[in-house]
């Protein structure tokens, strides 16, 4: 597969931009701490959560809500989380919340929190890793009960007040936490998978196989970014012209999922195969999807 663009950055199978960037590799973090109401927090939240907010006046009924910024989130929300690959991740919120709220991770599993009990307004779930998988990216939604119903001339859905999100990838799971379970064992799809950019604690690339030419060097985790991207993920960075070869599954209609970040329009092509396709840039949730079907991907 080929493909040109004056800017493109993918973190998954692909990236591009027009000259390399300074190569900044770090190691994984601890933790990935996501400041709800704070600059990078656009890239993960999803429907049911509302404006952020500053800290308001020292009058207010409780200090949290003048000691922090923080966004109210309704009766039903989604987020993504940056999650570790394969690990068990501790999950924290930091909350003001006066109910219980029911929590899906990923496939399926699920966790209650309740506002009983908790200390230092934090509220942790252990996600296995059965519902992580081998991606750097964890769904979550949840439900409050019993649902906010409001009184006041505030008529928005305000079951909790969440500060922050803390994932870190834990071996032992700290005893008293909450553990996400599922009622059957998770159905991930069946799909090949590359993860551009990663590395092996050898420091070799895990992606060399599907990189034939255009592609600079893996990056990923700098902790200094002011994008949300480049923080949370590993990635490599292309040139204006490219080819990646990818694994199919032979006389299948094939969907192709690149998740990363645009900025304009990317062009690709199948030479003789496909004519090009034109994919725009700023997608929900940083997936851009092309489906080859079966009679070009042949047997």
């Amino acid at each position: 597969m080929r493909g040109s663009a004056a800017m493109w950055r993918v973190a998954g199978l692909v990236a591009v931009m027009l000259v390399p960037a300074a190569i900044c590799r770090s190691a994984p973090p601890d933790e990935h701490l996501v400041d709800i109401g704070g600059e990078l927090d656009e890239s993960i939240i999803g429907e049911g959560i509302h404006r952020a907010e500053n800290p308001g006046p020292g009058d207010t009924y409780h200090a949290f809500f003048h000691s922090c910024s923080f966004r109210w989130f309704a009766n039903r929300w989604r987020m993504t989380l940056p999650a570790f690959p394969e690990r068990d991740n501790l999950v924290t919120f930091r909350a003001k919340l006066e109910r219980s709220i029911d929590l899906s991770f990923g496939q399926g599993f699920e966790a209650r929190i309740s506002s009983a009990g908790a200390e230092g307004l934090e509220y942790s779930v252990v996600v296995p890793a059965e519902a992580v998988g081998y991606y750097e990216t964890l769904p979550v939604s949840g439900v409050a009960d019993p649902l906010f119903e409001s009184t006041d001339r505030d008529r928005r859905e305000r079951a909790w007040a969440v500060d922050w999100v803390r994932v870190r990838p834990v071996d032992e799971r700290p005893e008293g936490v909450v553990v996400a379970i599922s009622a059957a064992p998770p159905q991930w799809p069946e799909e090949h998978f590359i993860n551009v950019g990663a590395i092996d604690a050898d420091g070799d690339a895990l992606d060399e196989a599907a990189i034939v030419e255009g592609a600079y060097y893996p990056e990923g985790y700098n902790a200094n970014s002011k994008g949300a991207f480049y923080r949370w993920c590993n990635f490599r960075w292309f040139g204006n012209e490219w080819t990646v070869t990818l694994p199919v599954y032979a006389g299948e209609n094939n969907e192709i999922v690149f998740r990363g970040q645009s900025s304009r329009m990317l062009r690709m092509s199948l030479p003789g195969i496909l004519e090009d396709v034109y994919i725009a840039p700023k997608p929900a949730n940083n997936e851009y999807r092309i489906v080859l079907p079966a009679d070009a991907v042949g047997e």
